[in-house]
């Protein structure tokens, strides 16, 4: 017997969470494709947030068998017809979607992905190297609320929960006073001596007026907070951007890809812990925003020395004492005379000071003098300094997953 359920929830963000995890599990290779389009639209200090993705069709939930020979389909449902409707003809765009098409025909199958769900999927099999595991920490102390207490101050004074004391209080004593009561009229019924007569009407008038006071001292209670200490890893990324004239809009396209693969895989390490700075050099290096960082093309030759020097004084700012430091520097590798052997010098002061230094060579240009071919050389000395060859849009992920495999 064959019987079909239809599934008329909201998928998306209603979806239930076993689920979806479920369904990225078996369709990783599709999400991850979807995920490389969302690159090109944000910009590169965005937080990932939640993400939206349309897969493509020939993408289906799962079939569930619940017991032999009995099979269950469950399926995407409509929310118009049910088994025996006659259905019009679809207008013309619409077959042409369903046929595969039609410009919306990734709409079929949606699924929204949080920012865990997002990074995980995406930069599953990357890790951090084993030098860069032991991260500097800092301690947040924070407080939360815990409970109630009998003493505090009128400020955290809990009005529902001490009246709620109030009532039980008083209930408990009016009960008993009737419970009291009763006993009392029963052995006066029965007395006949006439001085325990009196008695025992004496407490029974005391009863009946005594009422309990509304509110009582053990009846208040204040909202308790406690302090917690949280060790928490943080990050502060220095990007260097070469914008010397040499470097045309791929090349410039090719650094902004790269500094978002690498800032979204650090968002993942240290969560949204992470701050970034961006510094442009030619002849001389500034700082930056990002909306200047990729825009503003300056001519001239290029000193890599003055963006590393640059780099060097902010992370030498005292408000990053306990950041995890990160220096990663895009360029066409383009330099000349002694650029190089200042470099050098000023690398070595640099490296103890970061987690990771790492070189992008984009769409090199094949100078005698260029800096990726000593750069490279030195990373045979230290494991902190890591280079990368883009050359195109294709390398970007390939290469720089080469420096975060799985160790």
């Amino acid at each position: 017997m064959k019987c079909l359920i239809v599934d008329r929830r909201p998928h998306g963000v209603d979806a239930a969470e076993a689920n979806v995890t479920r369904w990225l599990d078996k369709y990783k290779h599709h999400v991850k494709n979807n995920i490389n389009k969302k690159i090109r639209t944000k910009k590169l200090a965005d937080k990932v947030n939640k993400v939206t993705l349309y897969l493509a069709d020939g993408l289906y939930m799962p079939m569930e068998e619940h017991s032999i020979g009995d099979i269950y389909w469950v399926t995407v449902a409509n929310d118009r017809w049910v088994a025996g409707d006659k259905i019009d003809k679809p207008p013309y765009d619409l077959m042409q979607m369903l046929a595969g098409g039609g410009e919306d025909q990734e709409s079929a199958h949606e699924v929204t992905l949080d920012d865990k769900e997002f990074l995980d999927t995406y930069f599953e099999g990357w890790s951090l190297p084993n030098f860069i595991k032991t991260a500097l920490t800092t301690t947040e102390k924070s407080y939360e609320r815990g409970g109630y207490t009998t003493s505090g101050s009128p400020a955290t004074l809990d009005l529902q929960k001490t009246y709620k004391f109030s009532l039980q209080r008083r209930a408990a004593l009016l009960c008993q006073k009737e419970s009291e009561i009763e006993e009392l009229e029963e052995e006066l019924r029965g007395c006949k001596d006439k001085d325990r007569i009196k008695v025992i009407k004496i407490k029974l008038k005391e009863l009946e007026e005594y009422t309990p006071p509304f509110i009582d001292d053990k009846d208040v209670r204040y909202r308790h907070k406690y302090l917690i200490e949280t060790s928490i890893k943080k990050a502060v990324i220095v990007f260097v951007l070469d914008v010397a004239a040499s470097i045309d809009k791929n090349r410039l396209f090719l650094a902004k890809k790269s500094f978002q693969l690498l800032f979204w895989f650090l968002l993942k390490v240290y969560g949204n812990n992470v701050e970034l700075r961006f510094v442009q050099y030619t002849m001389e290096a500034r700082e930056v925003d990002e909306e200047e960082f990729f825009k503003n093309k300056r001519t001239g030759g290029t000193e890599i020395y003055s963006g590393l020097k640059l780099a060097q004084d902010i992370i030498k700012e005292e408000q990053y004492t306990q950041y995890n430091k990160y220096v990663f520097h895009a360029s066409d590798g383009d330099t000349w005379g002694e650029d190089i052997n200042n470099c050098d010098v000023l690398l070595n002061s640099l490296l103890p000071a970061l987690q990771y230094y790492i070189f992008i060579g984009t769409d090199l240009n094949h100078f005698p003098d260029n800096f990726y071919k000593y750069i490279e050389d030195k990373s045979q000395d230290s494991d902190k300094i890591g280079t990368v060859l883009i050359n195109n849009d294709e390398d970007v992920q390939i290469n720089i997953k080469e420096l975060f495999k799985d160790s």
